[in-house]
């Protein structure tokens, strides 16, 4: 009996307390659940809020640079043309950050397939504007939180647009297009009628100068309708291929190079330049401009055949460069050393002068006449103090070291990486190669880094140097393998690499020519003193010209950055 009773009470819950339990745990998670989730979401709130508090600031701080792109005091207008995308690129905030794959962005950031999945009208809510009422600059923006490839919004902080938004105020005193369209302006550029109220600049005249990252541009042309003034590089940048076996600009190699290697050395291309459209459709001769669909959008491109018909005149540099437009199906139009437009194969090295079109709201520094040795100068760009460290210049200023000049080519935070304008003065022909690949051990190598470059190795850091293979059929955007690259603190150019250009004498590069013959199979590729590239065997003689990376502490002193007056490294 004793046992049989022990038995009924280790039996355990009813069916009627298990139901019990399980109604009060459901109570109490509907009581619970809410305020945990109603918790998540003030959380989640409260990193939106905070990341919008950041970009506000960030927003504040970008406004104050653009305040004199607006007119300055008195001058009402404004100007919105950023998001905070751009804001991330220019540093002036850090990406949003979130575990769930959530994206905080202007309404401009995201693609119209994306915002037509949610329930916003990005038309009716503003980006970035930043306003000039009566001298006192005020900001707008709006932010939107959306989770990667799905429709859910998580948090929206949209401000409705109030009225026009009217560009082009910066048509005050210290604008470029009134330097160079006002009749008293002592500028005194010709012009050519494009079509409409367009026109291309023409004739010789040396006001037409402008100092903009680092680098001598030309006027080429102005629009009177919405304000922009386009420009072309004072001379080659690179020698490219135009492609490898396509005149197709919009895929070519030449276009990447552009918008890739070109635009990465530009200082805050957001704020100067405008996406433009470039018509490089098939033209016959250079009494017309191009009229047909082949089309490309982006920052930077390349005068056509037209417009180097028309202006002419101070464009020539005796050297070779591409234009935009095609010929044919087979071949692209290009400015031979004869300084006359001639037709080739897309498959050449030859010199690339980009072009670009400025926003309407930029500002010049007073002061500027416009000529090579007083150009017109950017407001805002030229920003740095002598003294400061050289890795905060801009690739293309010109640095003088132990009385060599060279331009800024590339920078890291590392090190800032320069090449020589001229090849060593040196007898002609000085250098044969020796070994098939270039390091330190080659007969090159060893006299840069142990006899040439002795007066300032406490200046020189290691940094990576591409040795790829190459021919005329190789884009010098192509990726380098691992085993092509080489760490040196002092090295030669690599072809299509900034400032690889024509020199005083031949030099040599640091590629290989790819072998097709085994007579090649010790050949490498110099670049010519007059165009393009050739190749000589290991035991021949070229010149050379130093490439060197400076420790990011390097400084400097005196000069502009400019070929006449270039920084000298302390």
């Amino acid at each position: 009996m004793i046992g049989d009773e022990n038995m009924k009470k280790d039996k355990g819950f009813t069916l009627i307390e298990l139901i019990a339990v399980v109604v009060m745990m459901g109570l109490i998670l509907l009581i619970v659940f809410p305020a945990t989730s109603r918790l998540m979401r003030d959380n989640e709130e409260k990193e939106y809020e905070t990341y919008y508090g950041v970009v506000e600031k960030a927003v504040e701080m970008y406004s104050r640079t653009r305040k004199d792109d607006i007119g300055g005091v008195g001058v009402s207008g404004c100007v919105d043309d950023a998001t905070i995308s751009q804001l991330v690129q220019e540093n002036y905030v850090k990406e949003f950050e979130n575990d769930s794959n959530v994206e905080c962005k202007s309404p401009g950031d995201f693609s119209a397939d994306e915002l037509s999945q949610v329930d916003i009208d990005p038309s009716k809510y503003v980006n970035i504007r930043i306003e000039n009422k009566n001298g006192v600059i005020s900001t707008q923006f709006s932010m939107i939180c959306k989770k990667k490839n799905s429709k859910k919004v998580y948090y929206t902080k949209l401000i409705e647009k109030e009225g026009a938004c009217n560009k082009y105020v910066a048509e005050v005193s210290n604008s470029l297009i009134k330097a160079i369209s006002d009749p008293a302006s002592t500028t005194k550029l010709t012009t050519v009628t494009s079509s409409g109220n367009n026109y291309i600049v023409s004739g010789t005249s040396t006001n037409n100068y402008v100092w903009y990252s680092g680098k001598m541009w030309r006027i080429v042309g102005f629009n009177t309708n919405d304000r922009t003034v386009k420009l072309v590089t004072d001379d080659i940048q690179s020698i490219v291929t135009y492609d490898a076996v396509s005149n197709d600009y919009h895929s070519s190699n030449v276009n990447v190079w552009l918008n890739n290697i070109f635009l990465g050395t530009l200082n805050n291309p957001n704020r100067y330049i405008l996406d433009t459209e470039w018509n490089y459709s098939q033209v016959s001769n250079g009494n017309a401009a191009p009229t047909g669909d082949k089309k490309s959008t982006s920052k930077v491109g390349m005068l056509n055949l037209y417009e180097y018909s028309k202006i002419g005149g101070f464009l020539n540099t005796g050297k070779t460069y591409w234009l935009l437009s095609n010929k044919d199906n087979s071949s692209v139009w290009y400015v031979g050393r004869d300084n006359t437009a001639k037709s080739g194969v897309v498959n050449e090295y030859y010199g690339v002068r980009p072009s670009i079109v400025l926003r309407p709201s930029v500002s010049i520094i007073s002061g500027g006449q416009g000529t090579q040795s007083n150009p017109y100068k950017l407001l805002g760009d030229n920003a740095g103090n002598i003294g400061a460290n050289l890795n905060t210049r801009f690739p293309g200023e010109y640095v003088s070291i132990n009385g060599m000049k060279f331009r800024i080519s590339s920078k890291t935070s590392k090190y800032t990486r320069l090449v020589a304008v001229d090849t060593l003065n040196i007898t002609d022909l000085q250098f044969h190669y020796f070994n098939k690949v270039y390091s330190d051990d080659t007969y090159i190598g060893d006299y840069l880094n142990n006899t040439w470059a002795v007066p300032i190795a406490d200046k020189l850091e290691s940094g990576d140097f591409c040795r790829n293979a190459m021919d005329k059929s190789t884009p010098q955007t192509t990726a380098c393998q691992t085993t092509d690259i080489h760490s040196m603190k002092v090295a030669i150019p690599r072809l299509g690499e900034m400032y690889t250009i024509p020199s005083n004498k031949e030099y040599w590069t640091l590629n290989n020519l790819k072998k097709a013959t085994e007579e090649e199979e010790d050949k490498l590729i110099v670049v010519l003193p007059t165009e393009g590239i050739s190749s000589k065997g290991i035991e021949e003689y070229s010149g050379v010209k130093p490439v060197i990376n400076l420790k990011s502490t390097v400084t400097i002193s005196g000069g502009n950055g400019t070929f006449d007056h270039p920084y000298t490294v302390q």
